[in-house]
């Protein structure tokens, strides 16, 4: 690399392999920094830039629901009622429930899973788990009653609700 030393001369500095040669390695041609750089820009963009504890982040607006691969939009008495996530903290802002509490994501479970643990509210000391799908500004949440965890996101079998984030 090169430096500038106090006398104000460029200095190269060289790596010297074992059977004499010099390499003057430059960092903005160098192969591996430029693939260090595309493997976490890849990465960063699969997480759509951050860790799903990191994007779930915000107010999600409840969009509707889909079973047996029919849609139900939200309806006008719905408009913005949704969920609230800040920290490691829920607030469900759908209206007389004031439910809200704790909740861990899950990845290695397939599909992911979100623990929720209701501290306050009319759920108040439950714990619910769901599937979740973080796909860009879009969330589905899916749950089985009975305690069986979701396989798959399969409207023909689970209720799906849907949000998108809330645009600021």
């Amino acid at each position: 690399y090169e430096d500038r030393p106090a006398h104000g001369k460029k200095r190269t500095r060289h790596v010297l392999y074992s059977d004499g040669r010099k390499f003057a390695p430059s960092m903005n041609k160098s192969p591996t920094i430029l693939l260090l750089g595309f493997l976490v820009a890849s990465a960063c963009a699969q997480n759509g830039g951050s860790s799903d504890s990191e994007h779930i982040q915000g107010k999600w607006l409840f969009a509707g629901t889909v079973r047996n691969e029919k849609r139900n939009e939200a309806t006008e008495k719905d408009k913005g009622k949704g969920i609230l996530f800040k920290g490691e903290k829920f607030y469900d802002e759908s209206g007389a429930l004031k439910n809200e509490g704790t909740f861990k994501l899950d990845a290695t479970k397939k599909p992911k899973a979100i623990e929720l643990t209701f501290t306050g509210g009319l759920a108040k000391g439950q714990k619910a788990t769901f599937a979740y799908l973080l796909q860009g500004d879009k969330l589905r949440l899916t749950q089985t009653l009975g305690g069986e965890y979701v396989t798959e996101f399969d409207s023909n079998k689970w209720l799906i609700q849907e949000f998108v984030r809330e645009k600021k």
